[in-house]
């Protein structure tokens, strides 16, 4: 879907997805993965992000290869798993995945 402005066509950009695999119930560290990427994409984002929190036990978990929980998914990468990553490489990955770099 596309806007024209004048005699171009523009695309709306599409949001960057964020995966979140986690357990079921979500752990302690799956809470705070959610909890992190929430608070980045309200400061940073906004609707350039979609945050999307995934059983670990799901077949789109499988096509993954989840192994460890929480796994996050920033766009087309898994950035972190067993983990939650530093703010900064959360943010840096998300800029990438939106061609900010």
């Amino acid at each position: 879907m596309g806007v024209r402005l004048k005699t171009e066509e523009y695309e709306l950009p599409t949001p960057v997805e964020i995966i979140i695999f986690e357990t079921e119930p979500p752990c302690t560290v799956c809470h705070r993965a959610a909890k992190v990427a929430n608070k980045i994409k309200e400061k940073f984002f906004g609707d350039k992000v979609d945050i999307r929190r995934v059983s670990c036990l799901t077949e789109e978990a499988a096509e993954w290869d989840v192994q460890l929980a929480p796994t996050i998914v920033v766009g087309e990468y898994i950035i972190a798993e067993g983990e939650v990553p530093h703010k900064e490489e959360f943010i840096a990955a998300i800029r990438e995945a939106l061609g900010e770099e």
